[in-house]
């Protein structure tokens, strides 16, 4: 039906073309697969100005569609980013201040158990067993050598050596306090004893 565009079908299989306003599409068919030499060709043919409009509204969905699917990634990548970077902030300002002697704990909620979790919870247990020292340190300067550190482990050197020393301040209490005892003892049997020697009239 279309003479004048055969003739741009020849060898070639398949293919699009502009024509007179329309887009044609063809593909060569062959009804027996076997045989090369005879075929016949389904042609398409649609409007110009509606094909290139289906387009223009495509290429405007896939943009539409690219944009928000890499605003999406932006801001998923931010706040999971983020996600990582508050604690690990965290964890540097309380590691700071206790650079400086300060104990200042900071509760993050971070719910995962990676490495960054186990961090958290390491610098918590830090931050909770320089507090228990300190304590301790201030119970011992006000003279009570009852109380004791919880020990972390066997490697707890800083509070195996308070506890240890806590122990020798309590043991030379109770000395010195048997020693005065002693003491105070004899100088009473002491007076006792002057008083029974003295002359009676």
């Amino acid at each position: 039906d279309y003479p004048e565009i055969y003739s741009q079908f020849q060898e070639r299989e398949e293919g699009a073309m502009e024509w007179q306003g329309h887009v044609v599409s063809f593909r060569r068919i062959y009804p027996n697969p076997a045989d090369r030499e005879h075929y016949w060709y389904l042609v398409g043919m649609a409007d110009e100005a509606w094909a290139l409009g289906q387009l223009d509204t495509f290429v405007q969905i896939f943009f539409t569609i690219l944009g928000l699917t890499v605003l999406v990634v932006l801001l998923a990548s931010r706040a999971f980013i983020g996600s990582l970077m508050r604690p690990l902030i965290s964890i540097t300002r309380q590691l700071e201040r206790l650079g400086q002697g300060e104990v200042v704990p900071e509760e993050i909620n971070y719910r995962y158990t990676d490495e960054i979790g186990r961090m958290l919870e390491s610098t918590h247990k830090l931050m909770a067993n320089m507090e228990a020292l300190s304590q301790q340190v201030d119970t011992i300067s006000a003279g009570d050598y009852s109380q004791r550190v919880q020990i972390l482990s066997d490697k707890d050197l800083l509070g195996n050596a308070i506890n240890n020393m806590t122990a020798t301040l309590q043991e030379n209490q109770h000395s010195s306090e048997s020693q005065s005892w002693l003491n105070t003892g004899r100088v009473q049997l002491s007076q006792e004893l002057s008083g029974d020697l003295e002359p009676r009239d």
